[in-house]
């Protein structure tokens, strides 16, 4: 969660969707989309750090997976049984958790539904994409959630698989979108200078701008790297 929050430049109403989707009265799925590299991750580990620090009753139980992060969230099997025993011993619902599949897949929305069941349930899956499997196979992801769960999925919809997994949510109204915007000029000026002031290091203005006007420093994970290579100089 620190490696996704860290270098985050807050845009405004960045975390608005975020918020409207958590302050859903019968919960609600949001869809957060946009090319590799485009913060996402930085984006919902920043969302989720604050909603930690300010968790109460009516934020509810909140969990985070960064999948592709440790063997545990790899494959959607070994995804759903850390997910579902993690969910278990923190509410200590007292569930024998399944080791099939298809077995977790039938067994995670009625887990869900009882962990719900007298306070909300907000749940990140960041990086769908990064399965084992990618977006091909999501079938243990239902779409029809139980009352009070929140849930906001991620994943990079710059190639076909995120292309057509985006038509399908938008085409059966599965989901809310929230598509993350390239860097404006003024968020790629503030995220230079204070990557660079981490380190102590500056750019003259001539540099700045010749760095923030190249086509690719809309994308943060460019910038980042382009970034990281400078203050080595």
């Amino acid at each position: 969660l620190y490696l996704n929050s860290e270098g985050y430049i807050h845009r405004r109403n960045a975390f608005g969707p975020l918020d409207a989707c958590l302050s859903a009265s019968t919960g609600c799925i949001l869809a957060v989309t946009g090319p590799a590299g485009s913060g996402k991750s930085a984006l919902l580990a920043n969302w989720f750090e604050q909603m930690q620090k300010k968790n109460s009753q009516k934020t509810g139980t909140l969990y985070y997976l960064f999948i592709g992060a440790s063997d545990a969230t790899h494959s959607a099997t070994s995804l759903l049984s850390s997910l579902m025993a993690e969910i278990n011993q923190k509410q200590k619902l007292g569930k024998t958790i399944p080791q099939d599949q298809d077995d977790l897949g039938e067994a995670f929305m009625p887990l869900l539904a009882e962990a719900a069941k007298d306070q909300p349930l907000v749940l990140v899956l960041d990086a769908l994409n990064q399965l084992d499997s990618g977006l091909t196979n999501l079938s243990w992801l239902n779409w029809n959630l139980p009352p009070n769960v929140h849930l906001v999925i991620s994943f990079k919809d710059d190639d076909e698989p995120g292309r057509e997994l985006a038509e399908q949510i938008r085409e059966h109204n599965l989901a809310d979108f929230y598509a993350i915007q390239p860097l404006s000029m003024e968020d790629r000026r503030s995220l230079a200078l204070s990557y660079l002031a981490q380190f102590l290091k500056d750019l003259h203005p001539d540099d700045l701008a010749l760095l923030t006007d190249l086509k690719a420093a809309d994308n943060p994970l460019f910038l980042k790297v382009l970034l990281a290579e400078l203050r080595l100089h």
